[in-house]
């Protein structure tokens, strides 16, 4: 289950308006995953998991893994703004 910590942790690095649900389909639609009824999942279902209020292991992952591209992907730009501001 996604926790209240993460939460906080998510949303203090990335902000409160970054848009997590579309990058979360994009990797349950490469991983071909799919939910009870065998649709994709929707972002509403992706947005319960993410408040905790459902729990789903696959879109949880998914979640983690968001987070982490997202973290890289500001790491890589802080350090080219810094590399350029040292020019």
């Amino acid at each position: 289950m996604i926790s209240e910590e993460f939460r906080t942790k998510f949303k203090k690095d990335l902000g409160d308006t970054f848009e997590y649900s579309p990058e979360v389909l994009k990797i349950l639609a490469k991983k071909k995953e799919l939910n009870r009824k065998g649709k994709p999942y929707s972002p509403q279902s992706i947005r319960n998991v993410f408040s905790g209020a459902a729990e789903n292991k696959v879109i949880e992952i998914a979640l983690f893994m968001v987070y982490k591209k997202a973290m890289k992907a500001k790491k890589t730009l802080e350090d080219l703004e810094n590399e350029l501001n040292n020019l």
